[in-house]
């Protein structure tokens, strides 16, 4: 006969050592303040951002096979210099990424000359500018040569009102840069006055529609070069 009270101490004790186990892991294989659901979480948005980059190298590809089969493809270079970009900043956010994750616990802003976490704060954010410098140049020569129409309002928004245009005074900032957020880093996080304000939502945000636009315009385009004369 089964001895009822001796089956219990046993799952208390196999449920004791899992929970044991998921401490230790917690506190000593995981990053710094990362549980292990964040842990998969952030796993999870890496490789969609990776899979987001490989497939639009795919489409791109495609796209010029068949435009240098229906001898369309008089815009070597350009094309090259896309390709070459999106390989930037396919690098740029990947240091990007682990700087973000790393300090999502304890979110840093920068404002002022004295902040926290001072090194890497400065360094995502050299790196965020790259990037979407990386991005608005491939969104202009795409616009301009290859798909007609193409636009993503994040990304360009970004680089024309929070980076290139001088801010008023009527805008007040919270922070020049904040790093460590859900959406990825947030360039000049802006306390909105007036009807032309623009906030930025986000890297993470600003990329998923960027790609998304892209990939719609390319397919689009695709199909019409396939079934053309």
């Amino acid at each position: 006969m089964i001895n009822i009270s001796s089956l219990f101490t046993v799952l208390l004790l196999r449920a004791s050592v899992v929970g044991v186990a998921v401490k230790i892991m917690n506190k000593f294989y995981l990053p710094k303040n990362e549980t292990f659901n964040h842990f998969l979480g952030m796993n999870e948005t890496l490789d969609e951002f990776e899979i987001t980059f490989d497939k639009f190298h795919q489409k791109w590809n495609d796209y010029r096979v068949v435009a240098e089969a229906k001898k369309l493809d008089n815009l070597h270079d350009l094309a090259l210099e896309v390709s070459e970009r999106i390989n930037k900043a396919k690098w740029l956010f990947h240091r990007i990424f682990e700087i973000n994750d790393e300090l999502l616990k304890e979110s840093a802003c920068k404002q002022g000359d004295l902040f926290k976490n001072y090194n890497k704060v400065e360094e995502a954010e050299i790196l965020t500018e790259a990037l979407y410098y990386q991005l608005y140049r491939v969104k202009n020569i795409l616009k301009v040569n290859f798909l007609r129409g193409f636009e993503s309002g994040g990304v360009r928004n970004v680089v024309q009102h929070l980076l290139e245009q001088p801010e008023k005074p009527s805008q007040i900032h919270i922070c020049k840069y904040l790093v460590g957020h859900d959406n990825g880093p947030i360039i000049k996080l802006t306390i909105k006055k007036g009807r032309h304000a623009f906030n930025d939502e986000g890297l993470y945000t600003n990329l998923r529609e960027y790609f998304k636009n892209l990939n719609l315009k390319l397919d689009a385009q695709l199909l019409h070069m396939k079934h053309s004369v």
